[in-house]
C-alpha cells in the first residue's frame, strides 16, 4: 500500500507543469502570419527580462526569405513603444535592404529602471515583395548591441557578475498565391463592373 502511495505521489509530481527560462529573451510575435504579395504586415518585438530589471536595449531584426540569401520585404517602418525611455540614443535604425536587416533598434534611460517583466518595445511594419515562400523574421544582437538588465549588460562575461546569455524567438510569414477560384472571382467582378459602366 505504501509503495503504491509513493508511486502515485511521484507520478503527481511529474505531472506538475514546469516553467524554466534559461535566459532573458527577445521575442517576435505573432509567431505565424499568413500573407500575399503586397500585403502590409506588422510584427511586435518583446523583451522578457527573466526576472531582472530593465534599463535599455539595442538589437537588430533580420528578414530572410527561406532558401535564399536575401529578403523580400520593402518599406520597413518602425514604431517605438513609449516606456519612458529616451529613444534612439545611438541614432536612427539602419535599414539594410540588400542584407534584409534592420539594425540599431535602441532605447535607453539613465533615470528609469523598469521592474522585471515582458515588455513590448518595438512594432515593425513592412510590405511583402514575394509571390510565394516563407520569410523568417529573426531578432539578433549585432556588433555592440546588448540588453541593459539589472544595472548591467547582457550578454556579459566579465568578472564580478554571473554570465548572462540572451535567447531569441523569431516569427514566420507564410506568403501564398491567391486561390485560383478567388482570383477568378475578383477578375470576374472587375469585368462585370466594366460591362455595367459601358451600359450606362
Amino acid at each position: 500500500m505504501r509503495t503504491t502511495l509513493k508511486l502515485c505521489a511521484a507520478a503527481a509530481l511529474l505531472a506538475l507543469p514546469v516553467s524554466v527560462r534559461a535566459a532573458p529573451m527577445v521575442i517576435v510575435e505573432p509567431a505565424v502570419t499568413n500573407a500575399m504579395l503586397g500585403d502590409r504586415i506588422a510584427v511586435n518585438v518583446f523583451i522578457d527580462t527573466d526576472g531582472l530589471t530593465f534599463e535599455e536595449y539595442a538589437l537588430s531584426i533580420g528578414f530572410r526569405t527561406r532558401g535564399t540569401n536575401g529578403a523580400d520585404v520593402t518599406n520597413v517602418a518602425r514604431t517605438i513603444n513609449d516606456l519612458g525611455f529616451i529613444a534612439d540614443l545611438s541614432g536612427p535604425p539602419v535599414i539594410d535592404d540588400p542584407a534584409g536587416d534592420v539594425r540599431n533598434l535602441n532605447a535607453s534611460s539613465f533615470t528609469l529602471s523598469l521592474g522585471p517583466g515582458v515588455y513590448l518595445v518595438e512594432t515593425l511594419e513592412f510590405t511583402i515583395d514575394l509571390a510565394s515562400g516563407i520569410i523568417d523574421v529573426t531578432p539578433f544582437l549585432g556588433d555592440g548591441e546588448s540588453l541593459g538588465l539589472d544595472d548591467g549588460v547582457c550578454p556579459f562575461d566579465g568578472v564580478g557578475r554571473p554570465p548572462c546569455e540572451v535567447g531569441f524567438v523569431g516569427a514566420v510569414v507564410n506568403v501564398t498565391l491567391p486561390e485560383p477560384g478567388l482570383a477568378l472571382l475578383v477578375a470576374g467582378a472587375g469585368l462585370g463592373l466594366r460591362a455595367a459602366r459601358r451600359r450606362r
